[in-house]
């Protein structure tokens, strides 16, 4: 066996490893009952006048139009406010207690958080529920967020910087 061949098979052999550990920290009781508890409410939640369910599963109820402008694409840097709270109401983070605007790219935040700011204009708010496959999966983040917890974000997309701004 040639290095390059052997180099390929230990790599698929260690993905396949981290895949099987990956897949049994999921089957944890926390985060079973974390995505039975958000399934659940996502099914209740899309029957709810004004929430859209979009095909990724992620749901949303504009809370104030924007300004009818573009929309960030992916790459976009944007400026945006949130509040993070769980689906108990506990706010787990929030830039408008900061009294600071989150500046990022649209690409370097949770899939969810990315999806609907693509969708949105300047000044638009939205409340947005993002199912744990859109956010931090069955990992969560330690302390924080538990695993497969579903996530609900109150965002405002405050401003979309073009180049010299």
């Amino acid at each position: 066996m040639k290095s390059w061949q052997l180099f390929c098979a230990m790599t698929a052999l260690l993905i396949t490893l981290s895949e099987s550990a990956f897949a049994a920290k999921c089957k944890g009781s926390e985060a079973a009952k974390n995505q039975r508890i958000a399934e659940a409410f996502l099914a209740s939640n899309s029957k709810k006048p004004g929430v859209i369910t979009t095909a990724s599963g992620l749901q949303y109820q504009v809370l104030r139009e924007g300004n009818g402008g573009d929309t960030p694409s992916r790459r976009s840097e944007i400026v945006a406010h949130y509040d993070l709270t769980n689906l108990d109401g506990k706010k787990l983070d929030s830039s408008r207690d900061r009294g600071v605007p989150y500046q990022t790219r649209a690409d370097q935040v949770i899939e969810g958080w990315s999806e609907a700011l693509q969708a949105m204009t300047v000044g638009e708010r939205r409340l947005v529920y993002v199912p744990a496959e859109l956010g931090y999966g069955c990992k969560g983040i330690r302390g924080i967020i538990g695993p497969n917890e579903l996530l609900v974000f109150d965002m405002e997309l405050v401003h979309i910087v073009k180049p010299g701004d």
